[in-house]
């Protein structure tokens, strides 16, 4: 492990300076990962495996978890050339993460994705499993090239190991879960959600701490605020899921049979509607009609569990943005802020209000 010779990430820092001052150097570090990402497509060869990928990643997504890592370098490190170091970093996360969608469209059904249809709907099961083996694998080679000391690309590839490991684990635990007789709890959902979700919050930006000179423990620590933004991230897309404008029919995670944070919620403010929404849920899937789904996300509404979600999502905020591992370091909770601020972003203007309110 790298130990305390390493340059303190807080003596790198530019008089405060917030990441948005790195807009263009950023910009740049983002066109070197797509660069990436277009190498591990090409890497695969003229079959059908490159013919998946290129579908799946013309499919763009925002590259948060890119950013994210490119920020945290920009606030913790020393220019334009810490930013292009953390380039490879962010592309592994954005691989890791495209990976663990296409194998959780096959294992929840979604025939779905970003607008488009999901690979497994057109590719069949078999062959996305293999191109979401092949997105889970490629990081580490990325990593294995990237040109830092051997003790960092060690750090960096276990790193993504225990992430990865996080996100199986966390999948594993939703797919039993949803096969009890009992619904889950809250703190069932949480875990799911800082496994699933979470990690790959965490991982950008510790990652790019060990890049910007932090120890091990250092970068851990700065990393753990960052899970309280992914399981608000998760909580946003089961809000954006029953009200927000997605290009598709609204309250897909009802109408699958799944329970969202809504549900949860929702049987603890209306311990009432237990048995009219399990039954639902766990009913036959020609009954979980759009109208009746429609009906059910009206009954979140009115018994103020969609206010209970949007609180659950400000306490995340202020966890994350006070989190005393923060303190010395100004500029990530500004970057923890504004990523908050793009997650709720994704809301009805009426949902926004009451997180604001």
């Amino acid at each position: 492990m790298l130990g305390s010779s390493r340059a303190s990430a807080g003596s790198r820092k530019r008089g405060g300076q917030p990441p948005s001052d790195h807009i263009d150097c950023i910009r740049d570090a983002l066109r070197t990962v797509d660069r990436l990402l277009e190498e591990a497509r090409c890497t695969a060869g003229a079959g059908p495996m490159s013919q998946m990928l290129d579908e799946h990643l013309a499919l763009r997504g925002k590259r948060m978890r890119a950013r994210l890592a490119l920020q945290v370098a920009a606030a913790m490190g020393d220019g334009r050339d810490s930013i292009e170091r953390a380039a490879p970093w962010a592309a592994a996360c954005e691989l890791l993460h495209n990976g663990t969608l296409i194998l959780d469209d096959i294992q929840d059904g979604d025939i779905e994705r970003r607008g488009g249809p999901s690979l497994w709907s057109r590719w069949g099961v078999p062959q996305a499993i293999n191109a979401g083996a092949y997105l889970l694998i490629t990081p580490y080679r990325i990593i294995a090239a990237h040109r830092v000391s051997a003790e960092l690309r060690a750090e960096l590839a276990t790193l993504l190991a225990v992430c990865a490991q996080r996100l199986a684990c966390g999948q594993s635990h939703e797919l039993a879960l949803a096969k009890r007789a009992v619904p889950p709890s809250w703190d069932d959902y949480c875990a799911v959600a800082l496994a699933k979700t979470a990690g790959l919050f965490a991982a950008p930006v510790e990652g790019a701490a060990l890049l910007a000179g932090a120890t091990p423990q250092r970068a851990h620590a700065l990393a753990a605020p960052f899970e309280r933004l992914g399981l608000a991230f998760q909580l946003v897309d089961d809000l954006v899921d029953g009200y927000g404008d997605i290009g598709r029919k609204r309250g897909s995670d009802l109408r699958a049979g799944r329970f969202s944070a809504l549900a949860i919620r929702h049987l603890e403010v209306c311990p009432e509607d237990r048995e009219r929404l399990c039954a639902f849920i766990s009913g036959s899937p020609e009954a979980r009609t759009q109208e009746a789904a429609d009906a059910m996300l009206g009954r979140f509404r009115d018994s103020g569990t969609v206010g209970r979600v949007m609180s659950d999502v400000g306490d995340l905020r202020r966890q994350a943005v006070q989190h005393p591992a923060l303190g010395g370091q100004p500029e990530l909770p500004l970057i923890a802020s504004s990523l908050f601020a793009l997650a709720e972003r994704r809301l009805p203007a009426d949902l926004q209000q009451h997180g604001e309110a």
